[in-house]
C-alpha cells in the first residue's frame, strides 16, 4: 500500500504519457491510499486506482508515496454471503453478509478500503460504520446521491443479512461491522469473489 501525502502524478507507463494528478484526500476525506500492484528496480510503481473502470492500473514514481504494509486481509464470497478478515494469512473472523441482487451484483475482483466512516446513525441503514472501498457498481453510476462507489457497512434491516438483496454493497450485522471497523486499516486488501 502507498500513502499519499502530496498531489502525485499518474502516468501510463514508466516514464510515459501522464494520465492525471491525485490528491492527498478522498472525496470524504480520508487520507489517499493506493494499492500497490507491482513494483520496478527503477524507482516506478504499479498501482490500481479508485476510478471506473475497476481495475485500472497506473504507474507512479515510488518518490510521491510512503509505502506501508497492512497485515490485514477482507476476502468475500458472494456465493458463501460470507466476510473472512485475516490477519497475515490467518483468519480472524468470519462473519455472514448480503452482497448485490442479481440485477445490482457486488462487483468481483480485488479493492481496497479508502474510507473508514462512522456514519453519526447507528440505527440507520448503513448501521454504525461504513468502509467505503476503492470498487464501483458495474451496473449503477449513481446511488443515493453519490457515484455508484461500493462499501462494507452495517444495516438497520438484519433480516436482509445471509442474502443478495443490495443495491451492490456488502451488508453485515451492525455488531460485526462494528468489530471489522476496529480491525482493519485504510488501505486494507479486499477480494470479492
Amino acid at each position: 500500500m502507498g500513502l499519499v501525502y502530496h498531489r502525485i502524478s499518474v502516468y501510463k507507463a514508466p516514464g510515459g504519457a501522464f494520465l492525471r494528478s491525485m490528491s492527498t484526500r478522498t472525496p470524504l476525506g480520508s487520507l489517499r491510499t493506493l494499492l500497490v500492484t507491482a513494483k520496478r528496480s527503477d524507482g516506478w510503481l504499479q498501482v490500481q486506482l479508485p476510478v471506473r473502470p475497476n481495475g485500472t492500473r497506473a504507474w507512479i514514481r515510488k518518490s510521491s508515496v510512503v509505502l506501508d504494509v497492512v497485515p490485514m486481509r477482507i476476502v468475500i464470497n458472494r456465493r458463501l454471503h460470507t466476510l473472512t478478515l485475516l490477519r497475515d494469512g490467518v483468519r480472524v473472523a468470519r462473519f455472514p453478509v448480503a452482497v448485490g441482487k442479481p440485477s445490482t451484483p457486488t462487483p468481483t475482483g480485488l479493492f481496497w478500503v479508502i474510507d473508514k466512516l462512522p456514519t453519526g446513525n447507528p440505527g440507520g441503514a448503513f448501521g454504525p460504520y461504513a468502509l467505503g472501498l476503492s470498487g464501483y457498481s458495474n451496473v449503477l453510476k449513481s446511488f443515493d446521491g453519490g457515484d455508484g462507489v461500493v462499501g462494507i457497512h452495517g444495516t438497520n434491516v438484519s433480516s436482509s443479512v445471509g442474502h443478495p438483496v443490495t443495491h451492490g454493497c456488502i451488508r453485515l450485522f451492525n455488531r460485526d461491522i462494528t468489530k471489522l471497523y476496529k480491525q482493519v486499516w485504510l488501505g486494507t486488501p479486499v477480494l470479492v469473489r
